[in-house]
């Protein structure tokens, strides 16, 4: 894919799962180890930012985002993060953001505008987007009229055809964010992440992509829980100065 002159490089890492200490393997899976041959992806690629949708942590433990901090320093890439059921929000608001990190609302890079939403509920698999939210996301699509605009989030607005996902690990208002930008016809995209494999699908000519893991792969398709023997991966998306979005996903060891 050679993606158009002046084209916005973006890449989506999401769900790295670092724990506590290094070394547990979470379904047999090192998840620092994964998430080294991940960066060094992003790192090879030179991207113009990187935005990481969630579950960059376990279990919120204080140590695994002062892990994360030191693998993102020296990508020297800027980096806007997401919250995501996993992770602690309030102690990734305390520590992540310094240096090249960051979590804002909305990133404005060029003719494009980036808007990140905050989906989780505070010890909840689920995800919903408030009214306030939702009225926050109104005001930055408002706000440049002019702009092309990119959403991300982490929790998908889309079933991904793995059953026990569907069932009850979705965004439970997905509605209510369509209604909010299907008629903004400046809005070319939605990502996510969570759900550890890659996914693409419009809705009423609005594409959104899911994201693998940088860490364990779930099995597309599956009825019940299923680690993929895929290797773990990124999502690269480049923003075209027309509004339009190429995408593709890359993964360790490919060629």
């Amino acid at each position: 894919m050679t993606p158009a002159t002046g084209a916005l490089h973006i890449v989506q890492i999401s769900d790295c799962h670092l724990a506590q200490n290094v070394g547990p393997v979470i379904r047999g899976v090192d998840p620092d180890e994964t998430l080294a041959g991940v960066l060094e992806l992003v790192r090879v690629s030179r991207p113009d930012y990187c935005l990481a949708t969630g579950d960059l942590s376990d279990e919120g433990s204080t140590e695994s985002y002062e892990r994360l901090l030191d693998y993102l320093h020296v990508l020297e890439v800027p980096i806007a993060c997401l919250p995501g059921n996993h992770d602690d929000a309030e102690v990734m608001r305390r520590m992540l953001p310094g240096a090249n990190i960051g979590m804002p609302e909305v990133l404005d890079l060029g003719a494009w505008r980036i808007v990140l939403l905050d989906s989780t509920i505070p010890g909840c698999c689920p995800g919903h987007l408030s009214e306030e939210r939702l009225a926050g996301l109104a005001a930055h699509l408002r706000d440049r009229p002019e702009a092309h605009h990119l959403i991300a989030l982490h929790h998908p607005a889309l079933p991904s055809g793995c059953a026990w996902m569907d069932d009850d690990m979705l965004l439970d208002n997905p509605e209510d964010l369509f209604a909010t930008i299907r008629d903004v016809a400046t809005v070319r995209g939605v990502i996510w992440g969570h759900i550890h494999q890659d996914f693409f699908e419009r809705v009423e000519g609005i594409p959104c992509w899911g994201a693998p893991a940088t860490s364990v792969q779930f099995l597309p398709n599956s009825r019940d829980f299923r680690a993929d023997e895929r290797m773990p991966g990124l999502r690269h998306l480049w923003l075209n100065q027309d509004g339009s979005i190429e995408s593709r996903i890359e993964r360790v060891g490919d060629v």
